[in-house]
């Protein structure tokens, strides 16, 4: 007998296409088609960034907008500091907590976050992103 490997099988399938021991099999996808320099129909632009509009479900995403408010809020046995970020099409909620305070977070900045976009009381959230103050535009 040759090993008793069918032709066909699950084994033989396994035979050809081998797996580093720890590793997952990789996924075949599409590569997605080129996106322009301004939002797709999927609300992302060239350099990553999502619109606020097309955040209507939980997913990573990078976002890019203005600190329109912050409130620092109570919550059980510490704190929420909470900034609302706006861009053109709409706006999301950013919640540190354990912060009463960033440098730089204030009403007017411009920034970009990255993390966990959830949705919360109908509108988008992140909690505890990554963020990057940007320079400021006239």
């Amino acid at each position: 007998m040759d090993g008793g490997v069918e032709p066909g099988s699950v084994r033989e399938k396994e035979k050809e296409q081998p797996t580093a021991a720890g590793t997952r099999p990789r996924r075949v996808t599409p590569a997605p088609p080129a996106v322009a320099s301004s939002a797709t129909g999927n609300g992302v632009t060239s350099n990553g960034v999502t619109s606020i509009a097309a955040l209507e479900k939980a997913r990573k995403a990078t976002i890019e907008g203005r600190v329109s408010s912050v409130e620092i809020r109570p919550v059980e046995n510490s704190c929420v500091f909470e900034a609302t970020i706006a861009d053109s099409t709409g706006s999301l909620t950013a919640m540190f907590y354990g912060r009463t305070h960033i440098p730089g977070f204030e009403p007017g900045v411009r920034l970009r976050l990255d993390g966990k976009v959830s949705i919360r009381g109908g509108g988008p959230a992140m909690i505890n992103p990554a963020y990057e103050l940007l320079a400021k535009d006239g």
